[in-house]
């Protein structure tokens, strides 16, 4: 039990809590006991980190698209089934359209971050 000054039980409320003792331990410090860096530094490889995760993203894509396509492409040397070469057709197609998908939203994202960080060069 916390007491207070007087003596009697003080109430639980008036103890921080320790989410708050972490931001405020945060702010200022490293977990090691470091300053913490300035908030330009740790905007910056905010941003870095946000690049490097969207290339991520459309390597996955990319990926993705060319396992449907080559999926596409190669059954139907296997099986001459008519409608499994019409669905090959389709997972062919598929594997395009993601792959143009991804290389989209990655220019779109690479464009929205380089105009973030145009303004606020500025």
């Amino acid at each position: 039990m916390i007491k207070d000054t007087s003596g009697r039980a003080a109430s639980l409320d008036a103890r921080p809590t320790r989410r708050a003792q972490r931001a405020t331990a945060l702010d200022d410090t490293t977990p090691d006991g470091r300053a913490a860096p300035d908030s330009s530094l740790r905007d910056e490889l905010a941003i870095e980190r946000t690049r490097l995760a969207i290339e991520r993203t459309v390597l996955a894509h990319v990926r993705t698209g060319l396992a449907f396509a080559a999926a596409g492409i190669s059954v139907p040397y296997l099986v001459d089934d008519p409608f499994v070469v019409s669905i090959s057709r389709i997972v062919t197609g598929l594997g395009a359209i993601g792959i143009a998908v991804g290389i989209g939203r990655f220019i779109y994202a690479s464009r929205r971050i380089n105009a973030l960080t145009d303004d606020r060069a500025r």
